[in-house]
């Protein structure tokens, strides 16, 4: 038997992959836009900034040779189309334009549902006038005038002091001067009285001691009226 052949292993060449991809779907305004973010630098990312950052991480678009034609082109579209701003200007440095994030979901309209209004009674208030105020006008009450003492309703004292007025303006009459006087005067009153001369020396008496009357000279003198006795007789 002829001997068996030794086979040498054969090694494969394993090529290492570059860390670096190839941006085969990306366009430089892709590249310059995660590179933007990236740095995420507040005030925006200059045109070497950005490059380097590029050219390290996609060293096969650096090898271009008209790689800052793209470039540059690119940034103008993009500051055109609003999604890059370069707030000093062309060389200035580069930021990005936030554009609101629209939501899409569609979003859900609340049906608001009208609820009838409450019937409101309106309950008529009674107004109660205020009552008329009644003025009762008190009634004058005329008081009777006291009547004038007739010559029945007199006294004797009034009836001695009046004639002592009429004779001498009461100042001083006698006795029988007085009587005469009465029964001329009052004669349908005295004729009839049997006790008359008691009477008229009684009421003589009762006027003395009263303070209308005066006897100067003694019961048995003149009489005179005092001034309490005018005004009592109302002469």
């Amino acid at each position: 038997m002829a001997p068996k052949k030794s086979v040498k292993p054969t090694t494969k060449k394993v090529t290492k992959s570059s860390t670096s991809s190839t941006p085969a779907s990306k366009s430089y305004k892709d590249l310059i836009t995660e590179a933007t973010k990236t740095l995420k630098s507040r005030n925006g990312s200059s045109r070497p900034a950005l490059k380097k950052y590029i050219k390290e991480k996609y060293p096969t678009v650096a090898k271009a040779t008209n790689f800052d034609h793209y470039f540059n082109a690119a940034i103008k579209k993009g500051v055109d189309s609003g999604d890059f701003v370069q707030p000093k200007g062309p060389s200035g440095t580069l930021k990005l334009v936030k554009k609101p994030t629209v939501s899409t979901s569609t979003p859900t309209t609340k049906k608001t549902v009208t609820k009838p209004k409450a019937k409101t009674t309106t309950t008529a208030k009674k107004v109660t006038k205020p009552k008329a105020k009644t003025t009762t006008t008190a009634k004058k009450v005329t008081k009777p005038k006291a009547k004038t003492a007739t010559n029945g309703s007199l006294t004797y004292k009034e009836m001695i002091i009046k004639s002592i007025l009429s004779i001498n303006n009461g100042k001083g009459s006698s006795r029988l001067a007085v009587k005469k006087h009465m029964k001329d005067e009052y004669s349908k009153k005295l004729n009839s009285v049997k006790n008359f001369d008691h009477l008229f020396n009684a009421a003589i008496r009762k006027a003395v001691e009263s303070g209308d009357l005066a006897q100067p000279k003694g019961p048995s003198g003149i009489i005179k009226v005092l001034k309490k006795g005018k005004t009592t007789i109302g002469a």
